[in-house]
């Protein structure tokens, strides 16, 4: 906990609209300062059963707003992980990405080494 953190602030009810990578982040360093955090997120989770019954598989849905996506996690990111006490884990999950491929319509792929 913040030693710097108005004590006040330490029984308060936080909401935070958004359960992406940014929202969940902060609900987890704002729940380790004492607070009190609910999330709001207007989307569905991707990994429900309702999902996997209907023959659908992590990632490859039909819906854009379930489909899985590629992160790339940058120093900064990391460093944020870390605070949050979430890089172990994460990292123990996570896969080396050493380049990207960039894919122009009429060119040749290109790959970028990170």
């Amino acid at each position: 906990q913040s030693k710097n953190m108005d004590p006040s602030l330490r029984d308060c009810h936080v909401c935070v609209v958004g359960a992406g990578l940014s929202g969940t982040l902060m609900a987890l360093l704002l729940a380790k300062l004492g607070m009190r955090v609910t999330i709001y997120e207007k989307r569905t989770d991707s990994r429900d059963a309702g999902e996997a019954s209907a023959g659908g598989v992590f990632g490859r849905s039909e819906s854009t707003t379930k489909r899985s996506i590629n992160l790339a996690l940058s120093e900064r990111g990391m460093q944020a992980l870390k605070e949050a006490g979430a890089l172990e884990a994460v990292m123990k999950q996570a896969i080396r990405m050493p380049c990207r491929v960039i894919h122009t319509p009429g060119s040749p792929e290109v790959m970028q080494m990170y």
